[in-house]
């Protein structure tokens, strides 16, 4: 379980949909758990770790010795590794070296003209801004 310190932390450095906590759990019923720099979920024997450091720069070895630490404490019996990469040592282990996605078939989407013209002028007003707060500024500006 992650405190109330670990929650701020969490939140002022996540920049990945896995790093929110609320989002996740949503979907997967899991507890959230922070080891180091990275965030883990837990569901009875099941681990899904994030493998993108919230703050610090990715290092695989840092995110195998907080992988390492997060099976120790959870035992899990299966692990889902969402990484920029895999650790060799994983790869050894004859697992998979790609990773899996679901993908939607848009192939036969059909998009009516109406539809069509509100995303080109979308387009021409949205501005995209990085910022590392979401603050009532911001979420007015997009109403």
């Amino acid at each position: 379980m992650i405190t109330a310190v670990q929650q701020d932390y969490i939140r002022d450095h996540a920049y990945v949909p896995e790093h929110l906590p609320h989002y996740v759990t949503a979907i997967s019923e899991t507890e959230p758990f922070l080891f180091g720099d990275f965030l883990a979920y837990a569901k009875k024997d099941h681990l899904i770790f994030i493998g993108y450091p919230l703050k610090e720069t990715f290092q695989e070895k840092q995110m195998r010795t907080a992988l390492d630490e997060a099976i120790k404490l959870l035992k899990p019996q299966t692990v889902a590794l969402t990484a920029p990469t895999i650790p060799s040592a994983v790869n050894d282990r004859g697992h998979p070296a790609n990773d899996c996605y679901y993908r939607i078939d848009l192939s036969a989407l059909s998009v009516s003209q109406k539809v069509r013209h509100m995303l080109n002028r979308a387009g021409r007003e949205l501005s995209v801004e990085r910022g590392g707060n979401f603050d009532e500024e911001r979420y007015l500006s997009i109403l």
